[in-house]
């Protein structure tokens, strides 16, 4: 073993320690800016659970007597100290005991639990669509300014944002749907085997049925592509504008002196460069997407959590609506923590900038 290479392995030995201090201060930071985060929402929530009207009422209605409205206020804990219902607020989420639907009866945990699923695969499909269709078109649109391609993608990227989710989906169900009948009307999601995830694909897949499972890709289509339009225009801004930025830096100029072409100078230089940006971009339209699938999931009639809320405030049923923007606020929070470490992963200056 040569000289240098003791001295390059006793360099990266001393390195070690300090990246490791890095990578806790960054995590530490992360974790207890989410926790306030999250701490901050719950204390929103609670106090517009006290704004919003007389829960005694909202129950029992205007009929009810007074001793009967008295006992159901000492039942629900109304008649105590502001910081004292705090506290039982936190108790009960700390449970997960968001309260009873007034509609269906049931703890809003467990409707919550079996509507989760229909979500997270609508979500989960329109962000693939998203991240399949906006980073290879960014990063041409980006490598080649001015071009064609770079106009279309411009056009995609103003036409995306300006055209409501609800009217794409409801154009989608016109055409595709009803006119040219490519797709079959949005009317539930039974595909004809046992439910045991919740997922349309993965129930299909462990059914064995192929024709279960072509129509679940048929359900899901519309919807997520629906969907996916909404964070479409975001991806394929910041890929095109950070690949510009990149293939004409000074370090792309010198790769490609040192001979460096290709799918090795894509790969090592461009691409890394691109994914510490996009990654937050992607965490939070996934994010979002919980909270924002409510129109697209009443469009499509899809029996997601977002069309239980709509739902629950169409009914004055409120513990519904107010845990599902508990969870929304939760995926939102631990989804962008998330992104911000993998962020520091691919992007050394996130650490050093601590």
């Amino acid at each position: 073993m040569s000289p240098g290479d003791t001295k390059g392995r006793s360099r990266s030995d001393r390195d070690r320690p300090r990246a490791l201090r890095q990578w806790a201060l960054v995590a530490a930071r992360r974790i207890v800016a989410a926790t306030v985060s999250l701490f901050g929402v719950i204390t929103i929530t609670f106090v517009a659970t006290r704004m919003i009207g007389n829960p005694v009422e909202l129950l029992l209605g205007n009929n009810a007597t007074q001793e009967g409205r008295d006992a159901l206020i000492r039942e629900l804990g109304l008649d105590q100290p502001l910081y004292v219902q705090f506290g039982h607020f936190l108790g009960e989420l700390a449970r997960l005991d968001f309260g009873r639907s007034t509609v269906t009866m049931r703890p809003v945990i467990d409707d919550v639990i079996s509507r989760l699923p229909a979500t997270l695969e609508l979500v989960g499909v329109a962000m693939v669509l998203t991240v399949l269709i906006g980073v290879p078109l960014g990063l041409k649109a980006g490598a080649h300014p001015g071009s064609a391609i770079d106009r279309v993608v411009g056009w995609i990227t103003r036409l995306g944002a300006a055209l409501p989710s609800f009217w794409v989906g409801l154009l989608l169900i016109l055409l595709l749907t009803y006119t040219w009948r490519l797709f079959p009307t949005p009317l539930g999601i039974d595909i004809g085997v046992a439910r045991r995830t919740g997922f349309l694909l993965i129930d299909s897949v462990l059914a064995g049925s192929p024709p279960a499972l072509f129509h679940s890709l048929a359900l899901l289509t519309l919807p997520a592509v629906t969907l996916a339009l909404n964070s479409l225009p975001a991806v394929l801004q910041i890929v095109r504008n950070t690949t510009s930025s990149v293939v004409t830096s000074e370090y792309i100029r010198t790769a490609k002196a040192s001979g460096i072409e290709g799918k090795l100078l894509n790969r090592t230089y461009v691409f890394r460069n691109v994914l510490g940006p996009l990654l937050p971009v992607v965490a939070m339209s996934a994010s979002n997407k919980i909270g924002n699938s409510a129109l697209v999931e009443v469009v499509f009639l899809w029996p997601g959590i977002g069309q239980y809320a709509v739902n629950a405030m169409n009914n004055l049923d409120y513990a519904p609506v107010l845990a599902v923007v508990l969870i929304t606020a939760v995926f939102y929070i631990v989804g962008y923590l998330i992104a911000e470490i993998l962020q520091a992963i691919f992007d050394p200056r996130v650490r050093t900038q601590q």
